[in-house]
């Protein structure tokens, strides 16, 4: 999957998907969302996307700080599960880093009371 950069604002990656993502040309809608838990169908017609990264991310920031019961279908080839499991692993890798970033202002800080 390609990086995105980061300062693409959701408006534009929904514009983008909108435009050329397989799912809006697809006759099956109901496909995205399978009833029986399986998403080998939606993974089929998703594997050809042009915009499956941008997809992805757009689920991942539409859907960040939902529970779980509220992440539905499958966007950017991506269960809800893993969605929402990929979302966990970012607000917790976000938390380390500004948990860190302020370590480094304490020890800042202590080294100039220090001197």
């Amino acid at each position: 999957m390609n990086a995105l950069p980061t300062n693409v604002s959701s408006r534009v990656l929904a514009q983008h998907v909108d435009a050329s993502g397989t799912c809006v040309r697809s006759p099956n809608a109901d496909a995205w969302f399978p009833e029986n838990g399986r998403p080998a169908g939606a993974r089929k017609l998703c594997k050809g996307c042009p915009v499956i990264a941008e997809c992805l991310e757009l689920a991942l920031r539409e859907e960040a700080g939902l529970g779980r019961s509220r992440v539905q279908g499958v966007r950017g080839s991506r269960t809800p599960t893993e969605r929402y499991r990929i979302n966990r692993q970012r607000a917790d890798f976000a938390a380390a880093r500004q948990s860190a970033d302020c370590s480094d202002d304490v020890a800042s800080y202590n080294e100039e009371i220090a001197a």
